[in-house]
């Protein structure tokens, strides 16, 4: 499978159901592979917004953010496991730290 972590990037009034908000993007955040960062010890892995982060190659045009802006708003981290084919998966994160 596949580790992601992104950054949406969110209205901040709850959409209709009141348990998230409204992508901006049409949910093509920011994000970045971090697969291959895993390891089965504590490891120092340093990502750097601006040059890891991109919004996926599907994106439509009309979907299209600059990362300043998001980052501006940012309130909300995730980190998505996909493509275990039901495996499951245990990451530990500690020390996280935002500059």
């Amino acid at each position: 499978g596949i580790v992601t972590f992104s950054i949406p990037h969110e209205a901040e009034e709850p959409d209709a159901s009141g348990r998230t908000c409204k992508s901006l993007t049409d949910n093509a955040d920011f994000e970045t592979d971090i697969t291959d960062k895993i390891t089965s010890s504590w490891k120092l892995v340093t990502l750097r917004f601006r040059r890891h982060f991109k919004q996926p190659s599907w994106i439509k045009p009309e979907s299209r953010i600059d990362i300043e802006e998001v980052l501006s708003n940012a309130n909300l981290l995730k980190w998505q496991w996909t493509g275990g084919n039901g495996s499951e998966l245990d990451l530990w994160i500690d020390d996280l730290e935002l500059y």
